[in-house]
């Protein structure tokens, strides 16, 4: 099945595409803008994807532009969704307007190239999107009206011998003051420039990092990231990048991850093994409770923030059919803000902008 293609002004899509003979990611994209013409492509001979782009920024700064830049009332929700198509998925990233409902598609791939775990830059302008092939990843970003910015190329952290090539960066997320963007991977949890001008700094433990963004704290000088002990346990950590140091904030014997941290603060949403529902706590791990909305509520996952507190987006659903929905923060008024049709389908990983 085809991803549902949405037509908007100021850009034509980006496609990634996959070539199965080679395992690699072809792209063909031209962008049409105010800025000028761009022209992403992928060298099928590169061990990871590599996207060479005209300049296009020439005409000067970026003014947003389109229905995907336009402010909302209510603020504007990125997310990944997946299509089934055959054995295998075939992914786009999208926005939605949280007060409208209006839908449109940023990035388009292809079967075979996994794409999406999307982050809004603070000002709402770009969205950072994770892509890969299965065996290599990387990040692009794009501008908010579907063009591309530019792409971070193949991650690695400088060591004393050579250069170490992470694997498979995943879940990149924006800090509040911009200025540098946390990713996990099988190997930790990483900073990097948005930009790349820089090698990924790793902040080391002896825990494996679980499966979810590591989010910010308001002032951009911490985060919090679901992380296994020795013992099988995984719980809550609050990380000082600076300092190297991890921080327990939940225990409970169920696991504890998919955190998102309020912009006030106050309050770190997550989901829980315990109920297999969306939970809230205090950012230093006290009160601590489910916003179940009762018994037999389909599982949750990955909770986000609306850009004052009070509302929460998050995924709905059994594996393989997925939808997003928004509840105030104490859980009343959940409903889902996507549509049912076609399904099965997976939506995931939303990242909440304001205006």
């Amino acid at each position: 099945m085809s991803p549902v293609s949405t037509p908007r002004s100021g850009a034509a899509p980006h496609r990634f595409t996959a070539c199965c003979a080679a395992a690699l990611l072809l792209l063909a994209a031209c962008s049409d803008d105010s800025r000028g013409t761009s022209v992403t492509t992928v060298s099928s001979s590169s061990p990871t994807p590599s996207v060479t782009a005209a300049p296009t920024s020439s005409t000067g700064p970026f003014i947003p532009n389109g229905p995907m830049c336009s402010p909302a009332p209510e603020g504007r929700l990125v997310y990944q969704r997946g299509e089934p198509n055959g054995s295998a998925y075939t992914w786009s990233v999208r926005v939605t307007s949280v007060d409208s409902g209006s839908d449109n598609e940023l990035l388009a791939g292809d079967s075979g190239v996994q794409l999406g775990e999307p982050s809004w830059s603070p000002d709402g302008t770009r969205v950072v999107v994770s892509v890969g092939d299965g065996t290599n990843s990387k990040f692009v970003v794009l501008y908010c009206d579907g063009s591309l910015d530019h792409e971070l190329p193949q991650l690695q952290v400088q060591t004393a011998a050579a250069p170490l090539t992470i694997d498979r960066p995943t879940l990149p997320t924006w800090s509040p003051d911009g200025r540098l963007l946390s990713f996990v991977s099988s190997d930790g949890l990483f900073f990097v420039p948005p930009d790349g001008t820089a090698a990924p700094q790793i902040t080391a433990s002896d825990l494996a990092i679980a499966i979810g963004r590591a989010t910010w704290s308001p002032d951009s000088q911490r985060v919090v990231v679901g992380a296994t002990a020795a013992d099988g346990n995984t719980d809550l950590y609050l990380v000082d990048p600076g300092a190297g140091t991890f921080t327990r904030l939940t225990t409970d014997p169920a696991e504890d991850y998919q955190p998102a941290w309020c912009s006030d603060g106050s309050l770190i949403a997550f989901r829980s093994g315990r109920d297999g529902q969306i939970w809230v706590m205090n950012s230093d791990g006290t009160d601590q409770h489910s916003l179940s909305t009762g018994e037999g509520a389909e599982s949750a996952f990955q909770p986000v923030w609306s850009p004052d507190c009070t509302r929460i987006a998050y995924v709905v659903g059994e594996q393989g059919n997925t939808r997003l929905h928004v509840m105030n923060a104490d859980g009343s008024a959940d409903h889902q803000i996507t549509t049912t049709d076609p399904s099965p389908r997976v939506e995931g990983w939303p990242s909440w902008t304001a205006g």
